[in-house]
């Protein structure tokens, strides 16, 4: 029986009331735009407005771009990034990163699949 508590989390998870009542909880997301790294950050090329626009992100959207690998449902998604923190979990974590996810589906450097799916080629990896 101890072996197994050594394995067994005892980490106690905020009740993510916007995660919860997220019409996507259950979605994959992937990135749909091709994307270099400039210093230190993740910059993704997309259209707006008819125009090619750079889009270089802040810490939360960059590491949520960074997971879009088609692997995860936004809800494994929240609770891996919970996951990751060894004090207390923040309160809004599930809304920040909702939230943060939303601008990027926005941008279109981001979508939503019902299953798990790559990306294409030409978005999975940095370009040069």
């Amino acid at each position: 029986m101890t072996m197994f508590r050594l394995f067994k989390s005892d980490k106690k998870y905020p009740p993510f009331a916007a995660l919860n009542s997220y019409a996507y909880k259950g979605s994959y997301f992937v990135r749909c735009a091709p994307w270099l790294w400039v210093g230190n950050y993740a910059t993704a090329f997309a259209i707006k407005d008819d125009k090619p626009t750079m889009i270089t992100m802040d810490p939360w959207p960059q590491s949520i771009f960074l997971a879009a690998n088609g692997q995860m449902t936004v809800s494994e998604y929240v609770y891996f990034t919970a996951s990751q923190y060894s004090g207390d979990i923040p309160e809004l974590l599930d809304a920040i990163i909702v939230q943060e996810l939303d601008k990027l589906i926005g941008l279109k450097i981001v979508e939503l699949s019902l299953i798990q799916t790559d990306p294409k080629p030409e978005h999975d990896k940095p370009g040069k």
